[in-house]
């Protein structure tokens, strides 16, 4: 999945993609006469493991120079990466259609974490945060530490993972999902349902991912 725009000029890119996905992007950039000047590309390749999530994801997500505010995902402050101990803390902008959303980490090991909606884990001091409607370039901060939620922090295994969202004009779940942490496989196999669903009702669905990379220290 990639996003981005022409500003003064440059085409200013960032996403997640295959080795593949990234080198026909590039391909496509220098066929239409858009690499010179350089362009601002922020690609990140990742593991084979995440592709199905972009197959499922990347029709979803606007396409380069499409009108319209996007739904914007980011970690606090922009960092190239975080270190053991640090907070994970997302920031959503609702892009340009009332509706929910849903956050998940997805990690290399093949599980999910939903950051948003959330079931109350008292094992872990966790809250609940049921989903609500969001207005149009509505923000969404999450993860950050209270005596509710205690927030996320980096520990091992270290790496590289991804954390997505979905905005969509219709709840895509009619019941909190069964764990806070579960196999990925499961969740993609019901949430591609639940698209599909959706937009067969001609329901508004869009995306955005992120790679997020930890390191020790």
């Amino acid at each position: 999945m990639f996003d981005g725009d022409i500003r003064d000029g440059v085409v200013d890119m960032s996403g997640i993609g295959a080795r593949s996905a990234i080198d026909n992007l590039r391909q496509k950039l220098n066929t239409m006469g858009l690499m010179r000047p350089p362009p601002s590309l922020r690609l990140v390749q990742v593991d084979q493991s995440f592709c199905q999530w972009e197959d499922l994801l990347r029709p979803l997500a606007k396409t380069f120079g499409q009108p319209g505010a996007r739904l914007s995902l980011h970690i606090e402050g922009d960092p190239a990466f975080l270190k053991k101990d640090d907070y994970i803390r997302p920031r959503l902008v609702m892009g340009d259609f009332r509706g929910y959303l849903r956050v998940d980490y997805l990690d290399r090991d093949g599980n999910v974490q939903h950051l948003y909606p959330q079931l109350a884990d008292p094992a872990q001091h966790m809250g609940a945060n049921p989903p609500r409607q969001f207005d149009p370039g509505e923000t969404l901060n999450l993860g950050d530490p209270g005596p509710e939620n205690p927030g996320w922090q980096v520990d091992e295994p270290y790496g590289t993972d991804v954390i997505i969202a979905i905005q969509s004009e219709d709840a895509l779940f009619d019941r909190p999902r069964p764990r806070i942490i579960e196999k990925a496989a499961d969740y993609l196999r019901d949430l591609k349902r639940a698209i599909e669903a959706a937009r067969s009702r001609g329901a508004r669905i869009t995306a955005a991912a992120m790679p997020l990379e930890t390191r020790l220290k």
